[in-house]
């Protein structure tokens, strides 16, 4: 073998390696569903999709996450955190959304568990459950995690 062939045959394993890792790399990537209401939701969580989704489902479901108490802790009492005011949170809906319809980002820049309770509560009524049965399934869960002091002061649905 000369080297002229050595170096063509070296070349073309070379494109091969790099052709391979371009089709890797693309194939790899997680084609993301964009939301309907993506146009609605705060530029804060445009950069995480689960915490984008969250903020479309709390968005969707305001009227049912006033029912769902959220276990996090974080808005137990008026508190400052990372220069900012965290309010007193009545319900699931006040980790996303204010009392005044303005974004609250406490969920997507502080707390994964509001994130968690959110996407765990649209999870069971759209198998069909109940606001009520959901509601006591998250109370359930949290209770046995020994975390039912950390839960907002929530309503029950009626």
């Amino acid at each position: 073998m000369n080297a002229k062939t050595k170096l063509i045959g070296g070349l073309a394993l070379i494109v091969l390696v790099i052709l391979s890792l371009v089709i890797i790399l693309n194939t790899s990537k997680k084609q993301v569903p964009k939301l309907a209401n993506e146009g609605l939701l705060p530029d804060f969580v445009m950069n995480n999709y689960k915490n984008k989704l969250a903020y479309s489902i709390a968005l969707d479901r305001q009227e049912d996450f006033k029912y769902i108490a959220c276990y996090c802790g974080c808005g137990m009492h008026e508190m400052e955190h990372r220069g900012k005011t965290i309010p007193i949170m009545h319900s699931l809906k006040e980790c996303f959304i204010n009392e005044d319809g303005s974004w609250q980002d406490h969920a997507a820049i502080d707390c994964p568990a509001c994130v968690a309770i959110a996407l765990k509560a649209d999870e069971l009524l759209k198998q069909g459950l109940s606001l009520k049965e959901t509601r006591e399934y998250i109370d359930t869960k949290y209770v046995d995690q020994r975390y039912i002091e950390m839960g907002t002061k929530t309503p029950l649905p009626g």
